[in-house]
């Protein structure tokens, strides 16, 4: 499959992101963060943007919805990819990623090679669209992107749908991946004091403060901040304003010259919120496979809860 001349990148995203770019890249300006924030506004894709682009040849369109429902309709040329392929069973903890290897092989069946630019949607919000996105990142191929509003909002914009199952001929992607992007069960024990590390809890208020309980224990990681997924989608399931997101997340002492680590149940709703930080521009981002899965369910890791 063709690479994307640069020429050709330029005319397909300079309209798209000129607005976005005055917002990402002023703001941080405000909060003395100039330096530290990279905004990368393309990583968003917006329906009317992929809507002009559905036939461009490096690009491949990922469908992660119910296989019934991509039969019965999905964007034109999008293939299916079960969002089972992205977890695993690893040493009795669910949820994790699958190996590297096997996960590159589905993913170049599915017609993902290392220079495919790949535009996720779900109609969960993009929690799937997420996951798919920070599992390219860690196995690097790194050029993952999300469709604002995903299923629902293209469908509410009367954009093109098709019930034809495209041909996809394998493409060829060999991992590498990246171990900075993973926060491990050792990484998170021995950085949960450290200064220039933060956690941000991706589940609800009742989860992080122990009144629901979906392992052993319950409560949060210590020190360990609440950011509910949710609160990234404004109304219609479209990411909210960057400043705003911004803003919300400096109040919790969530700002980029901090490394920060994101979790979850099983790293699907904080696979959003390592979307969103990437988005947003924060250099340093992991994500907790393990997650609660694995931190709740052990006798051996520190717990809070109200």
């Amino acid at each position: 499959m063709p690479t994307l001349k640069l020429r050709r990148w330029r005319k397909w995203y300079r309209p798209a992101i000129a607005g976005a770019l005055m917002v990402l890249l002023g703001l941080p300006a405000a909060f003395g963060q100039k330096s530290l924030l990279r905004p990368r506004p393309e990583l968003l894709v917006s329906p009317a943007w992929l809507s002009a682009h559905l036939k461009d040849p490096n690009l491949r369109i990922v469908d992660l919805r119910d296989e019934k429902a991509y039969r019965r309709g999905h964007v034109p040329g999008a293939v299916h990819f079960p969002p089972a392929n992205l977890f695993a069973k690893v040493n009795g903890v669910v949820g994790m990623l699958p190996p590297v290897n096997t996960l590159a092989g589905k993913l170049s069946r599915a017609g993902i090679g290392r220079q495919t630019v790949v535009v996720a949607y779900d109609a969960a919000r993009g929690l799937y669209a997420a996951r798919l996105f920070w599992a390219l990142d860690y196995i690097g191929q790194g050029k993952g992107r999300v469709l604002d509003g995903g299923w629902p909002k293209w469908r509410r914009l009367k954009l093109p749908v098709s019930s034809r199952i495209p041909r996809v001929a394998e493409a060829r992607l060999t991992p590498k991946p990246r171990p900075e992007l993973l926060a491990g069960l050792e990484w998170m024990r021995r950085n949960i004091d450290s200064s220039g590390a933060v956690y941000v809890d991706a589940r609800s208020s009742l989860e992080y403060r122990g009144t629901v309980r979906y392992a052993k224990y319950r409560g949060h990681i210590p020190g360990a901040v609440s950011f509910e997924w949710t609160r990234h989608l404004g109304s219609g399931g479209a990411m909210r304003p960057a400043e705003e997101l911004l803003a919300k997340f400096k109040s919790l002492g969530v700002t980029p010259d901090k490394e920060v680590a994101v979790y979850c149940q099983v790293l699907v709703r904080a696979a959003h919120s390592y979307f969103t930080l990437k988005w947003l521009g924060f250099p340093r981002v992991r994500g907790y496979d393990g997650s609660w899965a694995e931190w709740g369910n052990r006798d051996d890791t520190p717990k809070e809860a109200f």
